[in-house]
C-alpha cells in the first residue's frame, strides 16, 4: 500500500511550479500539514508521534519535466507508558511528486508501506 495525497493548486501556482524547484519547495512548505499526515499514516502501527517535519531543499529534484521526487526529514517519539521510557529517533523519506498541468493540481506520493502476507500453515 502506498499514501497518495492530491493537491489543488492555482493556475499561476503551476506555471511558478515548472519554472523553479524553489517554487515548488514554497508549495510543499505551505501544504506542510499534508505531508505531515502522511508521515504520519506510515508511522501509524508503530504507533510514533510524528513532529519537526522538514522539507529537505537540498534533495528537491525534477526527474522530468512535471515529476520528481523529495525528501522529507523528520522525528518520531516513542513512549512507553508502563516503564514511563520516551525515546526520539530521527528519519526520513523519500517522496514523489506529479504536476498534473491540466487539473492544476500536485500529486503526492509517499514510500511503500509493507504489509505482512498472510502465514502458510
Amino acid at each position: 500500500m502506498q499514501e497518495i495525497q492530491s493537491i489543488v493548486l492555482d493556475k499561476k501556482d503551476v506555471v511558478d511550479l515548472l519554472s523553479s524547484s524553489g517554487s515548488l519547495h514554497g508549495v510543499l512548505e505551505s501544504h506542510k500539514e499534508v505531508i505531515h499526515a502522511m508521515v504520519a499514516s506510515y508511522h501509524y502501527e508503530s504507533r510514533g508521534y510524528v513532529y519537526d517535519v522538514i522539507v529537505d531543499q537540498a534533495f528537491l529534484k525534477f526527474t522530468s519535466s512535471y515529476s520528481g521526487s523529495f525528501v522529507v526529514q523528520y522525528k518520531l517519539n516513542y513512549t512507553v507508558s508502563c516503564s514511563d521510557v520516551k525515546y526520539d529517533i530521527s528519519d526520513r523519506m523519500i517522496f514523489g511528486f506529479l504536476i498534473d498541468v491540466d487539473n492544476s493540481s500536485l500529486t503526492l506520493s509517499g514510500e511503500k508501506i509493507y504489509e505482512r502476507g498472510p502465514d502458510e500453515l
